[in-house]
């Protein structure tokens, strides 16, 4: 495990915020000794114990005790972000995804695809049979305010009523991204069918150049950031 993960501002900032309203806190000292009295142990990216720097069998046993010995003390919760990391999906972190899955009591999806694709992923594991599951939807779907209705976002986005809208969020990482949201809209059987992108700042224009030649998208452009999670929401 690394040392850097103590100096992850964003944890801190976070587990600041929820300490407001809850008995909430973020320690790796307390982590990695095994040492406190947590009701719940809360935990993400798998990789990011590392600060991205691959691990080594003997990390990967020690941190296979480690969560071992909180799972017999407290109810280890784990978030599903991802599959496996974006960079690197070599069988050292499918050993790592596994310490995790193997080790927690609920597993929190952001969707119930993920689910359904845990299932099937982990189909056979002894420990499948133990886990619970819960869906909570990802923030945006709450965290932001909608004060628009379908009917005005689309106006406002010059949508016509009759298009199926399929909405992508997040950043293009890579170039196999791109050929996946281009597969993924040509499986759509519809003839009315609309593909809307939203924000992205820091892509490049020859990124939407890219995707507007291969799919046929009608335009591109740029819209103030509330109103993006208002109307993409909505539309």
């Amino acid at each position: 495990m690394h040392e850097s993960v103590r100096s992850d501002i964003y944890l801190f900032e976070f587990a600041e915020l929820c300490s407001r309203f809850a008995d909430v806190s973020n320690s790796w000292d307390d982590f990695v000794a095994v040492a406190g009295d947590y009701d719940f142990v809360h935990l993400h990216w798998p990789e990011s114990y590392f600060a991205g720097v691959k691990p080594s069998d003997d990390e990967l046993n020690k941190f296979n005790e480690i969560l071992s010995e909180w799972k017999k003390k407290s109810i280890v919760v784990i978030t599903r972000h991802n599959f496996l990391p974006h960079t690197d999906t070599s069988e050292t972190y499918v050993k790592l995804y596994h310490i995790f899955y193997s080790n927690a009591h609920i597993v929190h999806h952001l969707g119930q695809f993920s689910k359904m694709e845990f299932e099937e992923r982990y189909k056979g594991e002894q420990f499948l049979g133990t886990l619970k599951h819960c869906i909570i939807p990802h923030h945006y779907f709450y965290s932001y305010p909608s004060t628009a209705t379908r009917e005005e976002a689309r106006a406002f986005l010059g949508i016509p009523k009759d298009k199926l809208v399929m909405l992508v969020f997040g950043s293009i990482r890579k170039r196999q991204e791109k050929k996946l949201i281009g597969h993924a809209f040509r499986s759509i059987k519809a003839k009315n069918k609309l593909l809307l992108i939203p924000r992205w700042h820091n892509v490049q224009p020859s990124t939407f150049d890219s995707i507007k030649e291969n799919l046929d998208v009608f335009g591109t452009g740029y819209l103030k950031e509330l109103w993006q999670k208002q109307y993409m929401l909505q539309a």
